[in-house]
Order: structure tokens, then sequence, then C-alpha cells
């Protein structure tokens, strides 16, 4: 008895396994691609000074194929499709939209800086358009001409977004992908897959970030009385100007800056610029701020590569547009006693954009 009663629940187990894998839905042995042939894009000062959310390009372009199809050799596949659910797989939104036809379409951003993506789909015959989503697993779609196969058109465009791409060329691989599943009206049990894929795109850039036209800064912050300095306490600030570095760039782009020291090597995440002189430890430095931005930059060295320590200035809304920014340089005093000293300070900065 007591061995029969310990093998009835495995038995059990594998009727109940066997019974649930026999209502599994399986993939049809049909996936068809609705291909977006390859292209060429020019990128210049034209579109540079586009703002983000603008078409670039050939403009808006219409491409049909077969979204769905059935083997119709196989009697459990000759029934009509009734829905089907449709999704862009780049987990790349951007946040804008672009109208087209009266709808709405998001925005979705390539591989490649300044280079975008929209498209939207409908089933053929039928007049309105609907936006290409990401991540709308649970949204179907109701076939209204129902058929054992789909056909879907794409309205597919080029679209600027924030950034530059690299100066040259570039080829962008495939960047625009979409998955389809398909859903018979009376065989739930086998599901169709399709795609719709862009080819590669031959990208040309001509166009620059930004121009800076303030090369060189000399900031003047004055002869203090050593004495008035030396009954300040350690931390605190004296003398303060202000100068601006000018530049000019084109729309879309998020500008960073990174302080270095001039002449030595820098001290990676300090907040304080040393004096040229300081074999003597005079006892205060040089400190530079953003704007009115209380938190003082840190030396983050001449990357061109975004870090930790470059610090966000502004994004530029317009192209070819002069832009002034702002910094404010200061001593510190940075021991109890401070010492005669010439007081100056080299420092670089470095621009970087994104």
């Amino acid at each position: 008895m007591h061995r029969l009663i310990s093998k009835t629940p495995f038995i059990l187990f594998v009727l109940g396994l066997l019974f649930s894998c026999m209502n599994m839905a399986r993939a049809s042995d049909i996936s068809p691609d609705i291909d977006i042939p390859d292209s060429k894009l020019s990128f210049g000062t034209a579109e540079a000074e586009m703002a983000s959310g603008e078409i670039i390009g050939e403009g808006w372009q219409i491409y049909s194929g077969i979204a769905c199809d059935s083997n119709l050799n196989n009697p459990n596949e000759r029934e009509n499709f009734e829905y089907f659910m449709i999704r862009d797989g780049s987990s790349r939104e951007t946040g804008l939209t672009i109208n087209y036809d009266g709808v709405s379409f998001p925005v979705y951003a390539s591989t490649v800086k300044g280079i975008g993506y929209a498209w939207g789909f409908r089933e053929e015959g039928q007049r309105k358009w609907q936006p290409l989503l990401h991540g709308t697993n649970g949204l179907k779609y109701e076939i209204h001409k129902p058929s054992p196969r789909l056909n879907l058109e794409i309205a597919y465009a080029r679209v600027r977004v924030d950034g530059i791409p690299p100066l040259g060329k570039t080829n962008i691989t495939r960047d625009a992908r979409a998955f389809i599943q398909c859903y018979k009206m009376d065989n739930k049990n086998i599901i169709y897959y399709g795609y719709v894929s862009n080819g590669y795109t031959d990208l040309t850039s001509t166009a620059s970030t930004c121009e800076i036209d303030t090369r060189r800064l000399n900031v003047d912050l004055g002869e203090h009385d050593l004495n008035e300095v030396n009954k300040l306490s350690t931390g605190s600030h004296f003398g303060s100007a202000e100068e601006n570095v000018d530049m000019r760039c084109n729309a879309g782009i998020r500008v960073y800056v990174s302080i270095g020291e001039y002449g030595r090597t820098p001290s990676i995440g300090r907040d304080v610029i040393e004096l040229t002189d300081n074999s003597n430890s005079p006892g205060y430095g040089v400190q530079v701020f953003h704007r009115d931005d209380p938190t003082p930059l840190k030396i983050g060295g001449d990357s061109n590569v975004i870090g930790k320590y470059h610090r966000f200035l502004f994004r530029s809304e317009q192209g070819n547009k002069l832009y002034s920014v702002p910094f404010i340089f200061k001593y510190i005093k940075t021991a109890n006693t401070v010492k005669p000293s010439s007081g100056n300070a080299a420092l670089t900065m470095t621009f970087v954009y994104d």
C-alpha cells in the first residue's frame, strides 16, 4: 500500500503536465518580414539647425507587405485572422512626437546621435493610421477584413533628435524593428509572428557641434590685504570675478564642461585649482562656479568623454545661436595662515557635447 500511495502523486503530476503541454500554443513556421530598404542620409548645417522632432531626409515613406501569413497546406491554418499586436522593439523613446496625417507618432532615437525615426501602421485598405508604440504587449488591434493573410502599410520617416552625429560616414545598422503577433478566430493554439525592419542607413555628416568664440580668459581677482585675509576662516572666499565663454551651437545639443589644471597633472575630483607658485604652500587657491550654482566645478581633466566630473551647462534650443556661458572665479582660503603669493592660477576648460 505504501508503494502505491507514494507513486500516485507522481503519476498524476506527469499526466497533468502532459495535458497542459498539449494545450500550449505553438508558433507557425511562416514569419514574414516587411523590409524598409537601405537608404542614404545626409546631415549637414541645415539639419543641425533644425529643432528636435523635425523631419529630415526624404520625408515620409510608405511601405506595404505581408505582416502575418498562413500555411494553407495545413488544414489547421486555413481560418481567418481575428486580431494582431504590434510593438516597436527599440526601447529608445525620446518623449518627442510628430504628426502624420492627423495622428501623433512617437519619435525613437536611433543608435547614432542626432538621428531618430518615427513610424506608424494601418491595415491595408483602411484610412486611419495608428502610432507604432513600444511595450504594448496587451494592446490588440482588430482586423477589419478577416483573411488568412494580414497585409499592413507602414509610414516611416527619419527625424531630427538631440545631438550631432560624428563627422564623416557612419553606417546605421537596422535600428528600427517592430514585432507582430497575429491570432486566428477559431484556432488560438497557433501564434503567427511577423516583423518590420529597416535596412542599413548610409549616413554622411558634415555638421559641427559648437564653435567656441572665447578661446582665452584673463581673470583678475584683485589685490588683497594679507592681514585681512588671515582673519577669515578656512574655506572662506575672497576676491570674485565673472567672465563669459561665448560659443555658437547647433540645435539640440547638450553642453558639458570639465576643468583641468594647466601645466600639471590634474588632481581629479578636487574642487580647488592650486596656484602656479604653490611651492611655499600659500594657503589659498581658486574655485570656479557656473553662474549662480553654489557648488564649485570639480577637476575632471581634459577628457572629451562625458564623465563623473563634467558639469551640465545648457541644451541649445536654436541652431547657430550665440550662447554666453557665465563662470565665476573666486579665491578660497585653504589653510589657517595665508602667505604672500602672486595669486596666479592656470586652468583649462574642456567642453563636451551630447
